[in-house]
């Protein structure tokens, strides 16, 4: 049975892409897990799980605290934190596994998984899932509790089975896919020249099933490809 998840772009305009399956990833507001973890010794950034042969390996990431301060390991870059965003709304980051995550705008700050600063007009914000830097943000006004994360996350970010990464696209204005002129970018990713997974308005984006997750990846010119997503990327606040 094909499974889909839940996407968000930007702030205030939600797009169901895709819907909820046969396995949910639900919230935790307490430090365990959507699925059983064990904590990898080898980079104690991440939490990872154990998942079915086939699917993709699940990689939660935890670079802050409910504070809002970086956890080990993460470096903090005031430089592009130009700000100020805005995280007033009631809207919990799509990726989140925790309660308290933000989407802030606007949109072109790629500010949609972030946790506020205790005692200050900032905001902390995972922006790149593939590094371990952070971006801090000015903030108009924050909301610091009483956001709840999705019943069904979207990945942060997916890593294909040739070695490509992709990021969850936050909103902007994207050019049709010459091929499926109908199709929406759902995630862009790395390498030369633009490169995206596309899917149809209403979704899938991610089409899962029991031997794998398979996306639709190209450019926005000729056709696309299916690949398989070998891993893929959640937030949550490290407890």
């Amino acid at each position: 049975m094909t499974r889909t998840v839940r996407w968000v772009l930007g702030i205030g305009a939600v797009v169901v892409v895709l819907a909820a399956g046969v396995i949910v990833l639900s919230p935790h507001s307490d430090d365990s897990s959507p699925i059983a973890t064990t904590t990898s010794a080898v980079d104690p950034l991440q939490k990872q799980v154990n998942t079915p042969s086939g699917t993709p390996k699940i990689t939660t990431r935890t670079p802050f605290d409910a504070q809002g301060a970086p956890t080990a390991g993460w470096e903090v870059d005031d430089k592009v934190g130009s700000g100020p965003i805005d995280c007033s709304y009631d809207e919990a980051s799509p990726s989140a596994t925790t309660d308290n995550i933000l989407a802030c705008s606007p949109s072109a700050a790629a500010a949609d998984s972030c946790v506020a600063v205790a005692n200050k007009p900032a905001a902390l914000c995972l922006i790149d899932p593939f590094s371990t830097r952070l971006t801090r943000y000015a903030t108009s006004t924050v909301r610091t509790t009483g956001v709840h994360a999705p019943q069904a996350p979207t990945p942060i970010g997916l890593v294909l089975d040739d070695g490509t990464t992709c990021r969850l696209r936050n909103g902007g204005s994207w050019s049709r896919q010459e091929a499926n002129p109908d199709y929406i970018g759902y995630y862009s990713c790395r390498g030369t020249g633009f490169q995206a997974i596309w899917g149809p308005p209403d979704g899938p984006a991610i089409t899962q099933q029991p031997d794998g997750w398979t996306v639709q990846f190209g450019s926005d010119r000729g056709p696309l490809t299916q690949h398989r997503v070998t891993e893929a990327l959640y937030v949550a606040i490290q407890r």
